[in-house]
């Protein structure tokens, strides 16, 4: 859509050729790629959260660019170009944040970090921003396997426990 009206803009004003405009095909190929990286755009700029704090829609983002991938994928109207193209983005995608087999996103309890050093997986911090903001709380059993939601639950209790025992064991000191 974009690409098309900047496309023509430049054959309007001379700066390419009319014999370089893609053809149909190029076209529906380009608008189904647009759709596909059309999600991670928006999320991304949505995560760079200038007015409020994102962490908590960390999850929400993950969950929806994987979903976004998929329909691609699995629509009839998507060229064979577009699958492959958002296949190799889904494996890549899905390579640095694990799945449950159930295609929610994966609730590991600890930061797992990979190659370079870097973190696979969605840090734990991100689940708890999440489980802590109301407008994403009602959400994550959408999000999340009812198992990894029945632990991400349990750590603020034990939290609690653990900060209780220290105050008893500090007074006992005392």
């Amino acid at each position: 859509h974009y690409l098309r009206q900047a496309v023509n803009v430049m054959v309007i004003t001379e700066s390419i050729d009319k014999d370089m405009m893609p053809t149909d095909e190029q076209w529906q190929i380009m608008e189904q790629i647009e759709k596909a990286l059309t999600t991670m755009a928006n999320f991304q700029r949505m995560l760079k959260g200038g007015k409020y704090v994102t962490a908590s829609l960390v999850i929400i983002a993950i969950f929806k660019v994987k979903q976004s991938y998929k329909k691609v994928m699995t629509s009839e109207q998507t060229t064979s170009s577009a699958k492959a193209l958002t296949e190799i983005l889904l494996k890549d995608f899905n390579q640095e944040f694990q799945s449950a087999l159930s295609g929610k996103v994966k609730y590991t309890g600890k930061a797992n970090i990979g190659f370079w050093n870097q973190y696979t997986g969605v840090h734990p911090y991100f689940f708890l921003a999440a489980l802590f903001d109301p407008r994403v709380k009602n959400m994550l059993p959408t999000l999340m396997t009812d198992d990894d939601l029945n632990c991400l639950q349990k750590i603020p209790f034990f939290f609690m426990l653990e900060q209780n025992m220290g105050w008893r064991a500090r007074e006992q000191r005392l």
